[in-house]
This record gives C-alpha cells, sequence and structure tokens, in this order.
C-alpha cells in the first residue's frame, strides 16, 4: 500500500512538471509571434486544469498554480528572468491568475471526486441489485447461507463468514469461503456467542470487545436471529459506505430465510392437510368397500337361514356362489391394503424362486374367471416353458389386479386378453381389453395411490384405487417396468417386462430388499 502511495506522488509530480514545462514552451513560441503577455497567462490556466484532471487530486492542481505563477513573472514580466514585478498592474494580474486558478483547480477537483463518487455507487447498486435477484432464485436454508458469504467476500475487501444459529444459545460451524486463510483467525467463537445472546453488534469498532480484529454483526428479522456476521477488520475499522453494502446483504439474507421458514411452515400445513384429507379418503374407501361385500354376504346368508326349508338346491347354490364372490372380493381387498401398508413401510419381502410362467398365468386366470360375467377373456402362451425367478405369490396378484381392472373399468361385453411373449431378453405379460380405454386426464397418474375412475359397468363394485399402484411397487421390486396406454382397439393396454434368467442376475446384485 506504501508502494502504490509512493508511486502516485511520483507520477503526480512529473505531472505537474512537464504539464509546466510544455505550457511555458508553448507560451514563449506565442510571445515570438507578437501575442500580448497578459493573454498567455490563458496557456498556465489551462494547464493547471488539466493537471487537476489527471492527477485527480486538489493537491497537484495547487502546486501547478502556485508554479505557474512564478514562472509568468520569470519569463513573461518586466523585468523578465527575475522574480521581481515593476509594473503594478501585472502584481493585480498575478493575484487574480492565483485566484482564479485555485477556484478552478478546487472546482474541477471536486467534479473529478462526485464522478467517481456516482461511479462507485452505481457500481455498488448494480452488484446489490444483482444480489438481490440471486435471493429471489435461492431455496434451502444452507444454499442461502452459501450464497450470502460468498455475496460478501466478492464485493468487499474485508474476509468474512457466518455462523448459523441453532436456537437462542448455540452456533453450528461457520460457511466461510475456500480461500479464508488467516493467521489470526479466531480460534473459538466465544465472542460471536455474545453477540448472539445479546443480538448487538460487538467486537472491532463497537463498544464491546474493541480489541478484537473481528466484527461480528447479528443476520436477524423481526423475530428471529438467524446467525451472526463475522469480518476481519485487522487493524482498521470498517468504512461507512461498506457497512451499508454489508447491513443490505445481510437484511436481505434475514428476508429470505424468513420467506423460507415461511415456506417450510406452510408446506408442513399443507402436508398435514393432505395426509389428514388422505386418511379421510382412505376411511371413507375402506367402508364403501367393506359395506357392499358385507351387505350382500349378510343378505344373503340370512335370507338362506330364513328360507332354507322353501328354497331349491338350486337358489341356494346360486346364493352361496354369490357369498363365496363376495367374501373372494374381501378377500382381495385385505390382500391390497396388507400389501400398500408394507410397501408403505417398506417391509414387503420377496420369496424368489423359478417359477413356470404358465403355473402363475393360469392360476391368476383361475382366480378371476368366475368374476368376469359377460367377459371374454383369452390366453396366449408362448409354445415353449419360460422360467422366471420371481415371488409366485405377488406375481399371482399383479395379475390379478391387473385382470380385474380391466373386468371392472370396461365396457360389459368388452373381450380381454392376456398375453405373455418374449421380446429380446424380456418376457412381456400383455393385459389389453377395447373397453372405451383410460381418460387422458388421468394417464400419467394412473400408477398413484386412490387414483381410480368410475367403472363402465353401472353394476361393478369399484376399489380404492390401490391395485396399480401395488402392481407397479411389485415389478418394480424384481427389476421390471409398468407401463399403461391406450391401443389401437379402442380400449387400454397394461404391460409389463421382467428381465429373463440372464439378465436377472444384474437385477439382484443392485436390487436391496428391506428387512
Amino acid at each position: 500500500m506504501k508502494q502504490h502511495s509512493y508511486y502516485n506522488h511520483i507520477s503526480g509530480l512529473l505531472k505537474c512538471i512537464l504539464s509546466l514545462v510544455l505550457s511555458t514552451a508553448v507560451a514563449l513560441s506565442l510571445e515570438s509571434l507578437g501575442v500580448n503577455a497578459i493573454n498567455l497567462i490563458l496557456i498556465y490556466l489551462i494547464a493547471i486544469l488539466l493537471t487537476t484532471l489527471e492527477t485527480k487530486g486538489y493537491f497537484w492542481g495547487a502546486l501547478t498554480c502556485i508554479a505557474s505563477m512564478f514562472s509568468f513573472n520569470f519569463f513573461f514580466t518586466e523585468p523578465k528572468y527575475t522574480f521581481e514585478v515593476s509594473d503594478p498592474n501585472y502584481i493585480l494580474s498575478l493575484f487574480l491568475f492565483l485566484t482564479v486558478s485555485f477556484i478552478a483547480s478546487t472546482l474541477v477537483s471536486r467534479l473529478q471526486m462526485h464522478v467517481r463518487s456516482s461511479r462507485y455507487n452505481e457500481h455498488q447498486a448494480h452488484l446489490l441489485y444483482e444480489i438481490s435477484l440471486g435471493y429471489l432464485n435461492i431455496s434451502g436454508i444452507a444454499n442461502i447461507f452459501d450464497y450470502a458469504v460468498k455475496s460478501l467476500n466478492e464485493i468487499l475487501e474485508y474476509p468474512s463468514m457466518i455462523y448459523p444459529a441453532k436456537g437462542q444459545s448455540e452456533l453450528i460451524r461457520p460457511y466461510c469461503p475456500d480461500s479464508l486463510t488467516i493467521k489470526d483467525m479466531p480460534e473459538n467463537n466465544t465472542v460471536a456467542l455474545w453477540c448472539l445472546t445479546n443480538v448487538v453488534p460487538c467486537g472491532c469498532g463497537t463498544s464491546y470487545f474493541p480489541t478484537s480484529k473481528w466484527k461480528y454483526l447479528p443476520v436477524k428479522s423481526s423475530d428471529n436471529v438467524f446467525g451472526i456476521a463475522a469480518f476481519f477488520c485487522g487493524n482498521k475499522e470498517i468504512s461507512k459506505e461498506d457497512m451499508v453494502i454489508i447491513e443490505t446483504i445481510l437484511s436481505q439474507m434475514a428476508l429470505t430465510m424468513e420467506r423460507e421458514q415461511m415456506h417450510d411452515s406452510q408446506e408442513s400445513i399443507r402436508m398435514e392437510m393432505q395426509k389428514e384429507q388422505l386418511q379421510g379418503n382412505i376411511l371413507r374407501s375402506i367402508s364403501h368397500d367393506l359395506r357392499t361385500p358385507l351387505t350382500g354376504i349378510a343378505g344373503s346368508s340370512n335370507f338362506i337361514m330364513e328360507s332354507y326349508d322353501r328354497l331349491d338346491k338350486k337358489t341356494i347354490l346360486g346364493l352361496l356362489s354369490d357369498i363365496n364372490t363376495d367374501a373372494n372380493r374381501l378377500n382381495q381387498l385385505a390382500e391390497n391394503l396388507l400389501s400398500s401398508t408394507r410397501l408403505q413401510e417398506g417391509k414387503i419381502q420377496l420369496s424368489k424362486q423359478e417359477e413356470v410362467v404358465d403355473d402363475i398365468v393360469y392360476e391368476a386366470f383361475h382366480r378371476v374367471e368366475k368374476n368376469k360375467k359377460k367377459h371374454e377373456i383369452s390366453l396366449h402362451m408362448p409354445d415353449d416353458v419360460i422360467m422366471l425367478s420371481m415371488d409366485g405369490k405377488l406375481m399371482i396378484q399383479v395379475l390379478v389386479n391387473l385382470l380385474n381392472n380391466a373386468i371392472v373399468h370396461t365396457t360389459p361385453t368388452a373381450d380381454i386378453e392376456l398375453a405373455v411373449y418374449r421380446e429380446n431378453n424380456y418376457v412381456v405379460f400383455s393385459v389389453s381389453d377395447n373397453g372405451g380405454g383410460i381418460e387422458e386426464g388421468i394417464l400419467d397418474k394412473i400408477f398413484e395411490p386412490f387414483v381410480t375412475t368410475p367403472g363402465k359397468d353401472p353394476d361393478s363394485h369399484h376399489g380404492m384405487g390401490l391395485g396399480l399402484s401395488i402392481c407397479k411397487s411389485i415389478i418394480e421390486a424384481h427389476g421390471g417396468t409398468l407401463l399403461a396406454f391406450n391401443n389401437e382397439q379402442g380400449g387400454a393396454t397394461f404391460r409389463f417386462m421382467l428381465p429373463c434368467k440372464k439378465q436377472m442376475q444384474s437385477y439382484y446384485e443392485k436390487l436391496t430388499v428391506p428387512k
């Protein structure tokens, strides 16, 4: 810093001397052409103004004023080449020249100071504006702290860091730039803790702990203290201009932190409301789905008990068949609820073994065949025997859910097709129909829990919308994918792919099943 000041002094002196020499040379040349000596004073006045502009300071302009007066007296007043003045008018001229020169030099110097101040303020305002825009696009407490520290260290010459506050009496490890390597960096945060407890600036330049080389400022809003900002001052105090910048950045940080906390609070409230709404939907769906088959079972069984002697065997068997159907529906509902709970808690376990695909498919087909009503369900199986490593019970549940879904959500006479075939190194299972398809509005969220649509058959019983969500989770646990789309036949297709034995090994190595 001292070396830089030394070079500035040398540069100013050289500019002053050069200006004086050039103005004298020009004045002597003009005098030889017959220009009046009084008019030559203006040459020196121009030199003074130029010197003031170039040296950007009042001192060198004033020095040039005095030197110009003596130079003019020496070269252009009688007697020449002496500092004596024979004509009293020259004394007045020299006095006026010196006065005007000082005034002009002072005005130019002040104008330059205002220009520099305006440029500095404009630059700082632009930086603060950019920082303010940055705060608008930041979310997350850690990101806000990190951004504030980077902004402070980029705009100021004082190395800085920020301690996040944990409550009113504890500070966390500070955020600081990687380049911050200061030998006398505080080994403890005793002063910072005092600042947090009392919410008062302390350290360098304050009434509290004034011997500290660090200045500590609380980052606070009207109700909360979010942290303590620390600035390394060394042996000099932070200027008022820099304090304005620091306070602006810290206040913006506090507002952003307050906004983030408000957002988190609103998000928490929204999640709680969604949770309560979801619980209400679950209870309503369960009560509806339980009441419908239970009403059928109770009605049929009561009718049999009250009219047993008057009923023929065929009627009794029909009523028992209805009871069996409703009981199977309850059993399916219970399995879906249990599977959904296990999936949400991460407790589902896959019991994999080599299974014949034909056996799995035919078992699922037989379970839904008695509930198919007027639907025609066709099977298309490959000619060769396919062995896959899978949890047979869960895979049967997937196929039963997909087939029941097709029965419930298609027109009463729609055809349903269950096809199995190889495709590259995968075995593809496809359940498709021609019964109207899936509404475009819910196609993208068809696998989300509790998403369901009204069935095409008015006599069908609708579930809670858990089946497809469970199917997707089971398929993904097996290393496969499940897709849903509307087909060209005017219906919907649900297709999932499972890797063959050669492909399964890589999935087994990656798959982790919670216990």
